[in-house]
Order: C-alpha cells, then structure tokens, then sequence
C-alpha cells in the first residue's frame, strides 16, 4: 500500500474517531435543569406530585417520567429518580427527594367575618380572610356566593372552604347583609346626642360618665341571639333603633358611646378557636392607662353593675364559675390574649356578687 492511501486512510481514522468522541460527548452531556425537592401528605385523600413537579423548568419539546423502580409511599425522605427525554430522543437521569407525611389535621380559615353592602356596591369576599395549614404551604381557599342575591335587600349565608394537599377541608360560614342604605357615624351621633347627651352632667368624672353608659346601653337593648358584625357603626344604630340584639351589639354601642363622649376605648374579644361562639366587650381608660374591662351585655346569672368596670380577675373568677357547665364556653367565657393590650388595673371599684 502506497504511502498515500495510508495517510488518507489514517485521515479518516482520526476523523472518525474525533466524530465519534464528539458524538459519545454530547449524548453524555444532559441538559442543565433545576431539581426542586417535592413534599406531599396522605390524610384524607393522597396527594403526589408529578414527574414535571420536581424541574423548575423543562428545556423545549422535553418529557420526564418517574423510572419504573421509583416509589413515593413510604412516610418521611423518598429517593426519586426521574428520567428526562430531550426533543430528540436523547435520557437523561436525575435524582431528587420527596418528603411524605402523614396530615389529617383541617386548614385554618382565619379573617372569615360577617359582611354588609348596600344596593348597587359590590362586596370585597377575600379581604381580610386568609387560610393557613399545618403542612401545606399553600392551602385553597374558595368562597360560595351562590346563595347571595345583591339586587335584594337580606341576610345571605357565604361559605368558605379551604382544602389542603392531603385532602383535609374546612369551612366556615359567614352572612352577607344587603341593606337599602348607608349608616354613617352622623346617623349615629345623632340619635345619641338625643338619647345620651341628656343623662351626661358637666362635672361629670370619667368613671361616672362610664357608669352611666353601662345603664344606657343595659337599659336600651334586650339580648337576642343574632346581629349583623360586620360593622360596629350600623350594630350600634340598629340595636339603639330596634331596642334588641347580641353581645356584639352591646360592645357595638357601648364603643358608639364612648367615642361620642371622647372617652378612650379598645376593642376586645374572646379568642378565637377555643371555642365556636363568639364574644365581644370593651377596654376602657379612667385616665392616666387604668384600663377596665367594661361589659354591658346581659348575662343570665349576673346583673348590674356586674360588667361595668371590671379587673381581670373578676373575668377570671366569672369564667371559672362557669367551669362545669356541660355545654357552651365553659372556662372561656373571657378567654382573650392579655398580652395584646395595655395592662389592665387591679383595683376593684365595682363590687359585684
């Protein structure tokens, strides 16, 4: 063989091998991709991730697929191995974890409150309402409005439901009040300036004008067991015009009053989730910060001035008395969170039995 065919055929040798490396090289090379570790949870219902779950994202035309040996039902860490397939057919395997845990535990719907339009406005469902859960970052929320009719003036019941990843739901139900008009703070004052002002002396001290809002409030309104707490301002005219309503009404004008007078006032409540019902009452500042809870709802084993003035312990003392009560708050009945207002006095100035 001539020298010049073996140097042609050793040209094309080296041509072909460095084809081929180049070749070997680039079906080795996989694409550059971002694993994302995956949690999930087995309660009422399985939830699992998808193949595509784990990449941030996917170059162009490419599939993924769990291999056939991959398994995600074991609870705590699961080794994963995912195998990438480009547009042009070329695999590629990956690994990642996923987390498994078990959860029957509901989402929490927080902010779910009573809710007041009038004819012609619109209604803002999400405002305020958040949902959080012990495992899912990221629980659904959905609002039911399918009962709600804002051309007609009513009371309409929206549901809140919030699903997490294991399948676990909660709900919580609130009521939409359509009126036909608008209650301002004036509308308010107003009525107050007829019925409060004339009981209120000149010289009157700030425990006594407070004392004589415990009887006005007492006096004006009858308990019944509903109203509309979406806002305080359109409770306390309603309960003052129709002469009736729950202990949200009583808080309601009770804080209408306050305000009206220039007296210094907080909200407060019973904590929520320690039990479903509901409570609301009122701080109030003598001056100088001696806060007292003031109370002029009615209570059925209690008169006045029970409510009127009172120390933390006095609340304490009412809620254990109410401790072996087979139904309703029990020892909650003034369960609230201290350290989220101003401290409170401790001189009892109303005596009660």
């Amino acid at each position: 063989m001539n020298t010049k065919i073996r140097s042609c055929i050793l040209f094309l040798g080296i041509l072909l091998f460095f084809s081929l490396f180049a070749s070997c090289k680039a079906q080795q090379t996989a694409p550059e991709v971002k694993l994302i570790p995956q949690k999930g949870a087995i309660g009422v219902a399985e939830s699992f991730p998808k193949a595509e779950d784990f990449f941030e994202s996917l170059p162009a035309g490419a599939t993924v697929r769990f291999s056939e040996d991959t398994k995600m039902d074991s609870i705590g860490q699961n080794r994963v191995t995912l195998i990438l397939r480009t547009k042009d057919g070329k695999e590629f395997t990956y690994s990642s974890t996923f987390t498994l845990m078990f959860d029957d535990e509901a989402p929490v719907i927080s902010g779910a409150k009573d809710l007041a339009t009038v004819l012609g406005d619109g209604v803002a469902y999400r405002s305020g309402v958040t949902v959080t859960d012990n495992l899912d970052p990221a629980p659904v929320l959905s609002v039911n409005t399918d009962r709600v009719d804002l051309s007609r003036a009513g009371s309409y019941p929206v549901v809140y439901e919030a699903k997490d990843f294991a399948g676990n739901t909660s709900s919580v139900t609130v009521y939409l009040h359509v009126y036909r008009e608008l209650v301002t703070k004036e509308m308010l004052n107003e009525l107050l300036a007829k019925q409060l002002s004339p009981l209120i002396g000149v010289n009157m001290s700030t425990e006594e004008r407070v004392r004589v809002v415990y009887q006005f409030v007492y006096q004006s309104i009858s308990y019944q067991n509903d109203s509309d707490k979406s806002d305080w301002v359109r409770a306390a005219y309603y309960g003052l015009v129709n002469g009736y309503g729950d202990c949200f009404t009583y808080f309601a004008l009770s804080k209408a009053c306050f305000e009206y007078l220039g007296i210094e006032n907080l909200d407060i409540q019973r904590t929520e989730g320690i039990v479903t019902e509901r409570h609301y009452w009122n701080l109030v500042n003598l001056g100088n910060n001696t806060w007292y809870h003031f109370d002029a709802c009615h209570l059925l084993d209690k008169l006045p001035p029970w409510g009127c003035l009172m120390t933390d312990a006095q609340l304490e003392a009412y809620s254990r008395s109410r401790a072996f009560e087979t139904t309703g708050v029990k020892n909650y009945f003034y369960a609230f969170d201290g350290s989220a207002y101003p401290k409170r006095a401790e001189t009892i100035i109303t005596e009660v039995h």
